[in-house]
């Protein structure tokens, strides 16, 4: 980001343009987060989703989700607002589902130095409290971290459409109602023979995930043919935990894989990275129970994801599996885990 050539330095200035407008005219007086609207990008064409924050007074920022599955991130953080107060809801909402580009304001102490370092050969100047521009790629698993160059495009012109978006909502309230009062539909910001105008657009659906890994067939069977008895009930879940790992370029946030019997006794815990946990995380479940002589009669997870990683292998075991996101033992073992990681 520091030694700016001529190109990356204008492209710097434009953002910082653009997101000193954007602050200025704080759109967030008079905007909720729940207003949605998008930006296409003339350079790549990519589509960023954008939502205006700071109605609370607690953090002023434009987000901007990234395409279909930056978008399913935001309604699946918005979803789970909603919801009773759960630790580990909290946690996987900071670290395990953001995709977007985030420009925010914030005290100067906020901003590494290599984001003071670009201000400072850019001749810029900032003063006082949510006052500097802050510009983040958030990606889940990982750290926020800084924008490459298409980023910084995609981000400039998205402050600078949500500018437009934000003046016209000040004078018409019901603008993007009007424009898209289709459930599924939004207004979307498109650039057409340099001239920009709206679009009524329906976000795309995001792909089909990831087949599951393989299960080793022949471990499964030996254990299967054991006849291990069953008692008791086990818990677990797959948890983002936000106390970051410096390992790599781009610092991560670990994966846990807690199991613990119904007494809040932990069973087995598996720490993985946000990399190999897609793939990892059913190899090391089905090695656990290979080593246990006593099987649960039931195990309740706490998420969809925790239940596509077990689910395999109890129904090979005839376990039943059941999904219930009020587990206070498991909120408690990573509510203290996550402290413990965090030092």
């Amino acid at each position: 980001m520091t030694n700016l050539n001529d190109s990356s330095s204008e492209l710097w200035s434009e953002l910082y343009r653009a997101a000193v407008v954007f602050r200025d005219l704080a759109p967030w007086t008079w905007m909720h987060d729940s207003d949605l609207f998008g930006g296409q990008s003339p350079v790549m064409g990519k589509i960023g989703y954008c939502a205006v924050l700071g109605s609370l007074g607690q953090m002023f920022a434009l987000n901007v989700y990234l395409g279909s599955k930056g978008l399913a991130g935001y309604w699946r953080m918005a979803d789970q607002a909603d919801l009773p107060g759960s630790t580990r809801r909290a946690l996987a909402s900071v670290a395990g589902h953001q995709l977007c580009l985030m420009a925010s304001f914030e005290d100067r102490a906020e901003l590494d130095r290599r984001d003071l370092a670009v201000i400072k050969e850019l001749g810029l100047r900032f003063r006082g409290r949510n006052q500097w521009p802050l510009f983040r790629n958030h990606r889940p698993g990982y750290l926020p971290w800084f924008l490459e160059a298409p980023e910084v495009q995609l981000l400039t012109v998205a402050l600078q459409q949500a500018t437009e978006i934000a003046q016209a909502v000040k004078r018409d309230p019901d603008y993007l109602l009007e424009l898209a009062p289709e459930e599924d539909t939004l207004v979307l910001r498109v650039q057409e023979r340099e001239i920009w105008r709206n679009v009524v657009h329906t976000p795309e659906p995001v792909g089909e995930p990831a087949p599951p890994p393989a299960i080793d067939e022949v471990l499964l069977s030996k254990i299967a043919q054991a006849g291990r008895p069953q008692e008791g009930v086990w818990l677990t879940d797959y948890v983002p935990v936000p106390a970051a790992i410096h390992e790599g370029e781009r610092p991560y946030y670990p994966v846990v894989f807690p199991v613990l019997n119904d007494t809040g006794v932990v069973l087995h815990l598996e720490v993985m990275s946000t990399m190999e946990a897609p793939t990892e995380a059913p190899k090391r479940f089905l090695a656990f129970i290979a080593e246990q002589e006593v099987l649960p009669e039931a195990l309740v997870v706490g998420s969809e994801e925790a239940g596509d990683i077990v689910g395999p292998v109890c129904e090979a075991l005839g376990i039943p599996v059941h999904i219930e996101e009020d587990l206070p033992p498991l909120d408690e073992f990573i509510e203290g885990l996550a402290g413990f990681l965090a030092r």
